[in-house]
């Protein structure tokens, strides 16, 4: 891969198979080629793209974020609905420039449950932008009791904010309830 452009470029054929540099990566790009339309070929990343973007971002990371402090947002989401889930995926992302700085994936067994994992993703994922020097001086979540009091009690220098959509929905549910009792006013 020679340049950041190269991913999202109008690539001719004769670019996209010198893209796939394995014999078993050309031969999956050559076999899929015949499916997909001219508009769709210019999207497909093969392996060795796609490993080359992952091995390369995390260095333009730490360079672009040299002494500054981020302002982040942290969320995750589990593999089943209820608290049976046996695995979580945290994502951590830059609010200011649209860049995801980790990603973790924490299994129930790893912490004391299922409704655990998302401190856990969280704690992982700090542990990690800490270890690349990377300080949040602003931190957005929902609004899970463990992570605000793990934010609290550990991170007392991050501010923490809870997101819009939580707060409204919370909101919501207050009015709902307000307006069902009788003589309010």
């Amino acid at each position: 891969m020679t340049s950041d452009e190269d991913i999202g470029s109008d690539n001719s054929d004769d670019d996209y198979e010198s893209h796939c540099s394995s014999s078993l990566e050309s031969d999956f790009c050559e076999e899929a080629m015949w499916k997909v339309t001219v508009t769709e070929k210019k999207y497909i990343v093969c392996e060795s793209q796609l490993l080359a973007l992952f091995s390369h971002c995390p260095a333009c990371l730490n360079k672009s974020y040299v002494s500054k402090t981020t302002v982040g947002s942290g969320d995750g989401r589990c593999d089943s609905p209820g608290f049976c889930a046996k695995y979580w995926s945290n994502a951590v992302m830059d609010l200011a420039h649209n860049q995801v700085l980790d990603i973790q994936l924490v299994q129930s067994n790893e912490v004391k449950g299922s409704s655990y994992m998302e401190k856990g993703g969280l704690v992982r994922a700090m542990t990690a932008l800490r270890a690349r020097n990377l300080e949040v001086g602003l931190f957005v979540t929902d609004r899970h009791t463990e992570v605000t009091i793990r934010m609290k009690e550990e991170m007392p220098r991050t501010k923490h904010w809870f997101d819009i959509w939580h707060v409204a929905k919370s909101f919501r549910k207050k009015l709902d309830k307000a307006t069902k009792k009788k003589n309010v006013i």
